[in-house]
This record gives structure tokens, sequence and C-alpha cells, in this order.
């Protein structure tokens, strides 16, 4: 999350740690947590406007997701200057 936050326009929630239980390699991300209600509820009392905008929205963000090249060796050097 680390890295799309840097490099493209989806929103992602804020990291606020990243860390590694050393006794069995388990990682860990600690976020923000947003409050929200989720898409399929609040799907049915939508416009077909709405709807489409929401999909259309959507479909950016999986483009721009799809067009990341593999972070590699970015990643890491984010995550250990986090």
């Amino acid at each position: 999350m680390v890295f799309v936050a840097h490099t493209i326009s989806v929103p992602v929630p804020l990291v606020y740690a990243l860390f590694r239980d050393t006794r069995d390699e388990t990682g860990y991300i600690v976020m923000e947590r947003i409050s929200a209600n989720t898409l399929k509820m609040e799907w049915p009392s939508l416009n077909d406007t709405q709807k489409g905008a929401i999909a259309t929205k959507i479909w950016s963000f999986l483009k721009q997701l799809r067009s990341l090249p593999s972070p590699g060796d970015t990643a890491a050097s984010m995550i250990a200057h986090y």
C-alpha cells in the first residue's frame, strides 16, 4: 500500500506501521480504519447515473493498478524508510 500511495492516485488507507514477527516470520500492517458502508449495502439505493460513475471510477483504479510495474527493490526501500 505504501508503494501504491506513492506511485498512483488510487486511494489507500494510511499505513502507520509495518513489522514482522521474528518467531514465525508473519508480516503485519497497522493501517487507518475507514468507517463507511459497503458498496453492497449502498448499491440498491443508487440511481443508474451514480452506479455508472462508481463503475467508471473502479475501472480507472483497476487500470492504474494493472499498469504498475513490479515494485522489486523500490517497495523494500520504501518500507525500510517508513
